[in-house]
């Protein structure tokens, strides 16, 4: 079984950061952000000096959104979770924080998944030099609601293909009764939420690929996930019925392109995706498009091209209304790929609302929570990288929430994916 350490003491730091709006008519989007990387311990600052630039907010006839248009939304959380490999954070949109684990010495995180009322945090810890996993439930104070072991592969069950520890993830059915698992083997797994549970495999069909980032629906019925094959350097995305059995493919290779990033809509009748020319480590042209859930009706929400001459879009986070959704876009920098600007675009009128932030490095994930916008970012001072959670509210203002330094030989943060409606 697994020796974590589950603790209860957080760092917490606010400091007024100026916000800025700017509205532009052209879609702007990005992918894949930069790693972090480590750096020697130090003390958290007890003040955020960075302070954005000011922007002006042009009234244009054509654009008639406002950043209250698009920031305002229902049925948001009040808490997200974040994870590095050491740790997990619950951070309320007020500020109140804590660490609820802290892994040991030999031990892991590689994946977090919230429930769908922001309550309970799962989360998958390797241990025992990675010979062994667990799942772990904890409620938002910490406290262990169940721990599981996690099966090695065996003959009876080998993986389609092998994805490696790096494709690890985990993901709440709506209703929050069980738990989708995609182990480090390439095999998919389901929990039922309660005591002495078993892990059930969970069998696509015949998958040309390794299985990448699987999630279900909001209505429950249906898990979409993306398929990759490493040879051919394709991603396509697909949709499997839990019903029927059937797996749909919404976008594939045979397009000349490739699938990078999706997210379902809350309505579960369709999904964002992100798509580009090829796999590549390189700054490329990614799109965001929308398409139904059975492969009808493909739009285009924002072109990479709109953002700077060469961008990519990352980050897709639909409002829990459905209304808009919130993005990043990375351009070229100088040895790494930098991020240009974070958006939230109106869905229905596609206008969007440029926010202004603070420089950073990396934006690592986004969050809708009940007072506004939360971003994971990271930036450096004095040499140090900080882990900082930045919160827009509804009328554009910008302060830091949460921060902590990243130490030395911690990977880049683990952020939880997109969560639901609190109860």
């Amino acid at each position: 079984m697994s020796k974590l350490w589950l603790a209860g003491a957080g760092v917490l730091i606010l400091a007024g950061l100026a916000g800025c709006v700017e509205e532009e008519a052209g879609p702007q989007f990005a992918n894949n952000p930069p790693t972090a990387t480590s750096a020697p311990a130090g003390e958290l600052p007890t003040a955020v000096p960075a302070t954005p630039p000011t922007f002006a907010t042009p009234v244009v006839a054509a654009t008639p959104v406002t950043i209250e248009d698009v920031l305002g939304t229902r049925g948001a959380v009040k808490r997200i979770f974040l994870a590095s490999s050491t740790s997990v954070w619950a951070i309320s949109d007020s500020g109140e924080n804590q660490a609820i684990l802290d892994a040991g010495p030999d031990e892991q995180v590689v994946a977090i998944g919230p429930s769908p009322d922001a309550t309970r945090v799962a989360a998958i810890v390797f241990w025992d030099r990675g010979r062994a996993s667990s799942l772990l439930i904890l409620d938002a104070d910490g406290g262990l609601v169940g721990e599981f072991d996690l099966p090695r592969e065996t003959a009876a069950s080998p993986a389609p293909t092998t994805a490696g520890a790096d494709n690890v993830s985990v993901d709440w059915s709506p209703q929050g009764d069980r738990i989708l698992l995609l182990t480090g083997d390439g095999r998919l797994l389901t929990f039922a939420v309660e005591e002495d549970a078993t892990p059930e495999p969970l069998d696509l069909g015949a998958v040309d690929g390794a299985i990448l980032e699987p999630a279900w629906s909001p209505t429950g019925q249906q898990i979409a996930f993306l398929r990759e094959d490493a040879e051919a350097r394709t991603r396509s995305l697909a949709v499997y019925d839990l019903q029927s059995g059937e797996t749909t493919d919404l976008v594939g290779p045979a397009t000349g392109r490739t699938a990078v990033e999706f997210a379902w809509e809350p309505g579960g009748q369709g999904l964002l995706f992100t798509e580009g020319s090829a796999l590549s480590t390189a700054i490329s042209g990614i799109d965001l498009w929308r398409i139904s859930a059975d492969g009808d009706g493909r739009e285009l929400v924002a072109s990479a091209g709109a953002a700077a001459p060469v961008a990519r879009i990352t980050a897709v986070t639909p409002s829990p209304d459905g209304k808009s959704v919130a993005y990043a876009v990375l351009v070229p920098g100088d040895g790494a790929p930098a991020v240009d600007s974070v958006w939230v675009r109106d869905l229905d009128g596609g206008q969007g609302v440029r926010l202004g932030l603070p420089s950073v490095r990396s934006v690592e994930n986004i969050w809708w929570t009940s007072k506004g916008l939360a971003i994971a970012t990271v930036a450096d001072r004095r040499g140090v990288p900080i882990l900082a959670v930045l919160l827009v509210a509804p009328n554009g203002n910008v302060s830091a929430l949460w921060a902590e330094p990243l130490r030395a030989a911690t990977p880049a943060p683990v952020a939880s994916p997109n969560v639901g409606d609190e109860g």
